[in-house]
């Protein structure tokens, strides 16, 4: 962003700063308490509205589907996220929710509490995503492990996983897409 138009809302910047960057700033990065306010406004607002574009998907029948719906709230994060959408069996999307907040390089997947909402929204599927925000989409040993018992546990009950998505700033991985047998 210009640093013009960026002054215009009352952030200082001393130079264009990249948008990404920008809305990854933290707070003890930042000169001015009311700067870092302004800039956690406009990541509100950046948040909001591609969750309201996101919004539109009411099927998901691609693991795009997915990773249009739940990118919004992963994407320029400095930190590891875990998401799920619980999925009715005409793949309809019931509810997104945010399962745990993990550090700059590791999140946990909380079977329990995925298997959980799946049961009380009464869901026949899940697609679980996570961020990377180091880029790498890849997944790591950790997260095919993670995926492999979150797997069993929800066929225990005759709930599908659909799909893991890792989602970074401008790509996503997807699990079915890319081990189809192995979902």
């Amino acid at each position: 962003m210009r640093k013009e138009t960026l002054k215009a809302l009352g952030i200082n910047v001393s130079e264009d700063v990249n948008a990404g960057d920008l809305l990854r700033m933290q707070r003890d990065e930042l000169m001015e308490p009311e700067t870092a306010y302004r800039i956690g406004a406009l990541r509100e607002l950046c948040e909001e509205f591609c969750d309201m574009r996101a919004s539109k998907v009411k099927l998901v029948t691609t693991s795009g589907d997915a990773a249009k719906v739940l990118a919004p709230h992963l994407k320029c994060l400095d930190h590891e996220e875990c998401w799920i959408l619980l999925l009715a069996r005409s793949n309809g999307i019931i509810a997104k929710k945010r399962i745990t907040t993990g550090s700059c390089t590791a999140c946990i997947f909380d079977v329990a509490g995925i298997v959980r909402q799946a049961v009380l929204t009464q869901a026949a599927g899940v697609i679980i995503a996570h961020n990377h925000p180091s880029g790498n989409v890849l997944p790591s040993q950790s997260d095919i492990k993670e995926t492999e018992k979150l797997k069993k546990a929800l066929k225990y009950l005759s709930i599908s996983l659909v799909d893991h998505i890792i989602i970074s700033d401008d790509r996503y991985y997807s699990f079915a897409d890319e081990h189809s047998s192995d979902l």
